[in-house]
């Protein structure tokens, strides 16, 4: 059942209607439905948040609050109406639960907003999107897809495989068994506690990835990546900034051919007792065959040092 907001109408009313935009209805919602074993849970959003985690819960319970606009403050409370929030079990896939957004075409330009938040009773894996908010998830297992175009994305207590993107916000992601993609155009990127192969990509913002056990690609056009990362037996680490430095830090143990290089820079390297067998070496080059060679290490960027370490 919809709770209404009687204070949250009146002051919309007053701070739109001044500007000549639409006047805006607000309302909270709550409800709850039977948890049938659901294999995996889909969200769609527009313009809005969506949080969603197991927890100890027996049923699906799914609350928020939803606006939209009208020409009046009458007509805006109509709108609300039309707006529905719905949860029902996929007819060509039993097992997927899919909670979506539903309104009229005729209330596109009205701007309506839905932020979500669910708790189901057991991890599943996920897919998740919304046009414009930020998206947060907890305690999933399976295959998790997150996307978002405008709005940050934390995820944390993964089993599984995830892929996170946004265009335009930072992605943070905490305790992963399994493997991460994980990209923005805008934005900062870290990870902590990955078991599994991670690739990291953002056009501006830094990358810091740490407690990694798998192999490593990440990719920036303007920031700094700092890495701690122990990759399998053959792995491959792939670092790459136009604009940052790069900072790794790596098992000493870890038998790879190591090549880094800088265009206005400078390299320091710092393995410990690796026994390495140099190929070529100078201020703005590495290149070494270190515990005689099986994966590589790769870091290059244009303007920025580098720094490889053991720990």
């Amino acid at each position: 059942m919809s709770r209404w907001t009687t204070a949250g109408l009146m002051t919309t009313v007053l701070l739109l209607c001044g500007c000549g935009q639409l006047v805006r209805a607000t309302s909270d919602f709550a409800f709850n439905q039977p948890w049938n074993d659901y294999r995996r849970i889909e969200v769609q959003v527009r313009n809005g948040s969506v949080e969603l985690r197991a927890t100890d819960v027996t049923d699906v319970r799914v609350s928020g609050r939803k606006s939209v606009g009208g020409a009046t403050f009458a007509e805006a409370e109509e709108n609300l109406g039309k707006v529905t929030v719905e949860a029902v079990a996929r007819a060509d896939h039993p097992d997927t639960l899919r909670i979506e957004v539903n309104y009229p075409d005729e209330l596109r330009s009205k701007s309506v907003g839905t932020d979500l938040v669910i708790q189901i009773p057991q991890p599943c894996a996920a897919n998740v999107h919304t046009t414009n908010g930020r998206i947060q998830i907890e305690c999933m297992a399976g295959e998790v897809e997150l996307g978002t175009t405008n709005g940050r994305i934390t995820a944390r207590d993964i089993t599984g495989t995830l892929h996170a993107k946004s265009s335009n916000g930072r992605i943070e992601v905490e305790a992963v068994d399994g493997s991460l993609v994980a990209s923005t155009s805008n934005g900062r990127i870290t990870a902590k506690g990955v078991k599994g192969p991670c690739t990291l990509g953002t056009s501006n913002g830094g990358i810091q990835a740490e407690e990694i056990e798998g192999d490593v690609k990440a990719e920036t056009s303007n920031g700094n990546i700092r890495l701690a990362a122990v990759p399998p037996a053959g792995g491959k680490i792939d670092l790459r900034s136009s604009n940052g430095g790069i900072h790794a830090t790596l098992p000493e143990n870890l038998a790879a051919e190591y090549q880094l290089s800088t265009t206005n820079g400078r390299i320091h390297v710092s393995l410990g007792k690796a026994v390495m067998k140099m190929i070529d070496s100078s201020r703005r080059r590495f290149h070494a065959i270190v515990n005689e060679g099986g994966g590589t290490v790769s870091a290059q960027t244009t303007n920025g040092s580098i720094t490889v370490e053991s720990r």
